[in-house]
């Protein structure tokens, strides 16, 4: 309470096919009445940026082969393999199974071209001379994948890339509900998802 001044809470999915990755009216509108934007982190930021980079990396010096079992590791060796990814499996060893998942699920959308629905609502906040800020730290974020034990992690990739066909029909019909902003669907989705 006791805002002078509207406050808008805009729930994103990270990545959108490029023609899904659009701005309504309304939330043109929301970021020309906003005197400040913030994301998670601040986007703005070239070394918070790199720090989300760098906080990727698993404490200990730990590698992800060293956390599964050999038929384990080859499930995920024969993923990027048929799936190549920006980052090849060799250098993504150091990080964190929860990022590497994160990067299966950003390929799950069936379409040429993706987009970041955040890059793009920076991109029009910026455009507008609105200065942005984050509300979390990429070091804070790190700590929170910290707080869940490696191997657990690790599980969870192997679990994922082995019910990709589920994930994948789930993802697509998110971004359909999400498109339409059905937020009842879209709380019932979330709701379900493990």
């Amino acid at each position: 309470g006791g805002l002078k001044r509207a406050s808008y809470l805009f729930g994103t999915m990270h990545l959108l096919c490029n023609q899904d990755a659009v701005l309504s009216d309304g939330l043109k509108a929301a970021i020309d009445s906003a005197r400040d934007v913030y994301f998670e982190i601040d986007m703005d930021n070239m070394m918070e940026m790199l720090g989300a980079l760098r906080y990727s990396r698993m404490n200990g010096g730990k590698k992800l082969h060293d956390l599964l079992g050999t038929a384990d590791y080859k499930k995920v060796q024969d993923y990027f393999s048929a799936h190549p990814s920006p980052i090849p499996l060799s250098m993504l060893e150091s990080f964190k199974p929860m990022f590497i998942s994160a990067m299966v699920g950003e390929q799950l959308m069936d379409c040429p071209q993706k987009a970041g629905m955040e890059q793009v609502i920076m991109k029009e906040a910026k455009d507008e001379g609105k200065e942005i800020r984050g509300l979390e730290t990429a070091r804070f974020q790190a700590g929170l994948f910290d707080s869940i034990p490696y191997e657990s992690q690790a599980k969870e990739l192997v679990s994922y890339i082995d019910s990709l066909d589920y994930y994948r029909k789930n993802t697509e019909l998110m971004a359909e509900v999400y498109h339409r902003q059905d937020l009842r669907r879209l709380d019932s989705l979330v709701a379900r998802s493990d």
